[in-house]
């Protein structure tokens, strides 16, 4: 466990090299551990290196695990929400970063009022418009979206999600990081009443360009842990 940290810690200061580099602030980029499909291990060897912000994708495990993450931690909810599970992910999660319909904006806001608890949200964008891929396809879409969430009185927007596709073409990707930073920025210009602030991408393939292209919030777990149990 304690390679692992080290190898966290190096990370974080590679990030900051790199965000310097790009001209950003070194706080300007943060770094999620994804320990989905990982054991408390992950989890302890990730906060052990001082990183707070942690995310999963099925609901079912974060609650098979939720006692393992200290009090301290953001725990973030990066996988596809069904309705059905929407009440429990109110009960864990501090924010749900793939919101990709309507309906889940209404049952999560329902859920959370019941429990007074204001609950951050990103919209999902599937930039690069791949069929595999889940999230708006538009920023009509996205606009729907956001208004509605407008209406609501427990879920706050904070910003933007996506993935690139897995390719070793550097221009595919950029092109998909750009996209979802423009959309970000007409968000902050047609709805200046939330606080926009996380543009969340890149992942362990694709983190320097995610950098490069504005990320706030990288989601690393292979890089960390290995390949997913």
């Amino acid at each position: 466990m304690q390679d692992v940290t080290d190898k966290i810690r190096r990370f974080t200061d590679e990030v900051a090299s790199l965000a310097i580099r790009a001209g950003r602030s070194v706080e300007s980029v943060r770094v999620m551990a994804v320990t989905k499909f990982h054991g408390p291990w992950a989890i302890e060897a990730a906060y052990a290196a001082g990183i707070r912000v942690f995310g999963e994708s099925r609901v079912q495990e974060a609650i098979e695990k939720r006692d393992f993450f200290a009090s301290d931690v953001e725990l973030h909810l990066i996988g596809n929400l069904q309705r059905n599970k929407a009440k429990k992910a109110a009960e864990i999660f501090s924010s749900v970063d793939s919101i990709d319909r309507l309906s889940v904006i209404s049952v999560l806001d329902r859920y959370a009022a019941s429990l007074a608890k204001r609950i951050e949200i990103m919209f999902e964008m599937n930039v690069s418009g791949e069929e595999s891929k889940h999230g708006f396809s538009s920023y009509d879409e996205l606009c729907e979206a956001v208004e509605l969430a407008a209406g609501c009185t427990s879920v706050v927007p904070v910003g933007l999600m996506t993935m690139a596709p897995y390719t070793d073409d550097e221009s595919v990707i950029r092109k998909t990081f750009s996209g979802l930073r423009e959309i970000f920025y007409r968000c902050k210009r047609d709805f200046p009443a939330f606080d926009w602030r996380e543009i969340s991408m890149g992942m362990s393939n694709d983190y320097r360009i995610a950098i490069e292209e504005g990320s706030t919030l990288l989601r690393i777990g292979s890089l960390f842990f290995g390949d997913r149990g």
